[in-house]
């Protein structure tokens, strides 16, 4: 659970992704956000979808599969969650 709502989480974790390299794929602001990692023009890269529900922010992440279950899939998949975590806990701007 977050102190902001779905609007404001929506754009700070977007804002943080896009800082990092990764590009949208889907965006619905307040809902959900789908994240790709740059790869290859062969490699689809990594999948990462973020749904915003009031406070809670729910994140999946599906690693390239040519990278295959392992312990370096979990270390990526562990750190877009943490970029995530990263965007949420940044200080909210102040409101105008």
């Amino acid at each position: 659970m977050t102190r902001d709502g779905a609007r404001a989480n929506f754009a700070a974790v977007r804002a943080v992704a896009l800082a990092a390299g990764r590009r949208t794929a889907v965006e619905e602001p307040g809902r959900l956000l789908e994240l790709r990692t740059v790869a290859s023009v062969l490699r689809e890269g990594d999948r990462v979808a973020v749904r915003f529900r009031d406070q809670a922010v729910l994140v999946a992440s599906i690693c390239d599969l040519s990278v295959g279950h392992s312990l370096v899939s979990s270390r990526r998949c562990a750190a877009h969650r943490e970029l995530v975590a990263r965007a949420l806990r940044k200080p909210s701007p102040p409101s105008s």
